[in-house]
């Protein structure tokens, strides 16, 4: 695959820009399953800690994206500095 280091430079940004958007989200969706599962501690509903188990795993998803997300703007990195 024979690409420029422009263009490599360029969508090396977009992939880094998207996996930086999902960490922020990951960050504050934690954030918002700890509060949910403090509230299950506090109240001993199952109903609330359903809702947590299902959010972290949403959380977890969306930390495999931003994973991806790293390695495609490393990939292009290496592209753009050769």
């Amino acid at each position: 695959m024979l690409i420029d280091r422009k263009k490599a430079f360029s969508k090396a940004f977009w992939w880094g820009n998207a996996e930086h958007k999902l960490e922020k989200l990951t960050n504050w969706l934690l954030l918002f399953d700890v509060m949910v599962f403090w509230y299950f501690i506090y109240k001993k509903t199952f109903l609330v800690a359903r809702i947590g188990f299902y959010l972290l795993l949403f959380v977890f998803f969306v930390h495999l994206i931003a994973r991806f997300c790293h390695r495609r703007e490393k990939k292009f990195h290496r592209i753009a500095n050769l």
